[in-house]
């Protein structure tokens, strides 16, 4: 998708609206993951890598990937340099490292449905057993929601431990305008 020859996202990146929106750590995360042992943890969708570095200096090896260079510049310079570029159509799962927690921060609306539901399917596969998965989903038309996520994730061994709604308005990039999302985390069993 692209608008005047460049991606939204790209845009909202080089404006500053993304990067001010994205500079604190997703709170439900900091909840959920400080119970857990460090380990190996990639970012789909790092954006600036604020979920990552903080993943980072929690003791966690963290792997940021993302499609927009602008974003991969800012997370590079937090993850040591340790950020691939990839699209999420087309990750190249045998080069990823095994991984015991996924972040999926508010990604999958960027797929169409199928695309989503494929990219959940491979995650769910190379994700190691007992592995958690954060998942992040704004509830829209015309994209994966999240009762569907959940019920793809259920089928391939993935639990659903504990999910939040929230709602609130945007202000920080275009028009202000209402969001509504659910964050979960998952369990592989």
């Amino acid at each position: 998708m692209a608008l005047n020859g460049r991606s939204p996202m790209k845009s909202s990146y080089e404006d500053g609206a993304f990067y001010n929106q994205n500079t604190r750590v997703n709170p439900f995360l900091i909840e959920h993951v400080n119970g857990l042992p460090a380990g190996q943890a990639i970012d789909f969708g790092c954006g600036v890598g604020t979920n990552s570095g903080y993943l980072l200096s929690r003791g966690w090896n963290v792997l940021g990937i993302d499609v927009e260079d602008i974003a991969l510049d800012m997370a590079g310079k937090k993850l040591n340099g340790n950020i691939f570029r990839q699209d999420l159509r087309a990750i190249e799962w045998d080069a990823l490292p095994d991984f015991n927690l996924a972040l999926c921060n508010y990604v999958i609306q960027h797929l169409s449905i199928t695309e989503a539901s494929t990219f959940l399917n491979d995650l769910a596969a190379h994700l190691a057993s007992r592995g958690w998965l954060f998942l992040s989903v704004f509830d829209r038309e015309n994209v994966l929601c999240f009762s569907e996520a959940a019920q793809l994730l259920a089928n391939v061994g993935l639990v659903l431990q504990e999910s939040k709604n929230w709602k609130r308005w945007d202000y920080d990039h275009g028009p202000a305008h209402f969001h509504v999302g659910t964050e979960a985390f998952f369990l592989k069993c």
